[in-house]
């Protein structure tokens, strides 16, 4: 199983050590690519050699870890940027005009905030 299947057949043990769920996809993609890379090789020092694609996005296991990494800040960066649009509503600032009750200008920050997410095909 590797990182790029399903959260709930995602691999989560290696030989000698395993991760329980945490309940993030994210997270658990990243402790899944740890588990694969420690199935595919014993030692920490094999991980920078190509495994084939089992583990996740990459050939080798550092790249399925670094790749679930950035996949995991990007979500966090774009949570990041939600949040402050919601900031900005909730406080009735949506840019340098005041608040206007004005929908399009709500639906426009929010859409904004989410299209970073719907680009990368994610919904």
């Amino acid at each position: 199983m590797s990182p790029n299947d399903k959260p709930e057949e995602l691999r989560m043990d290696a030989y000698y050590y395993g991760f329980d769920r945490t309940g993030c996809d994210a997270v658990n993609r990243i402790l899944s690519a740890v588990a694969c890379a420690g199935k595919a090789f014993h030692s920490t020092e094999d991980w920078n050699d190509e495994a084939g694609d089992w583990g996740g996005k990459g050939k080798t296991p550092v790249e399925w870890i670094q790749n679930a990494a950035n996949e995991a800040a990007s979500l966090v960066t774009r949570l990041q940027q939600a949040e402050e649009a919601l900031k900005r509503i909730a406080e009735g600032n949506l840019g340098d005009d005041p608040w206007q009750a004005n929908y399009a200008k709500i639906r426009r920050v929010a859409s904004e905030a989410l299209s970073i997410h719907h680009q990368e095909g994610r919904e």
